[in-house]
């Protein structure tokens, strides 16, 4: 689960990185998002 900087919590699954350093998340829906450094966290 991941923790978006609005407080919204999420289920996803770690893709890779971009070329441009992005973190890319496969979300629920099977849709690909890329996070920037600092705008999500990790939940354990």
């Amino acid at each position: 689960a991941f923790s978006a900087q609005n407080g919204t919590n999420f289920m996803g699954i770690i893709q890779g990185v971009s070329d441009i350093g992005k973190l890319q998340i496969m979300l629920e829906d099977d849709s690909v998002v890329a996070f920037d450094i600092k705008e999500i966290q990790m939940l354990y």
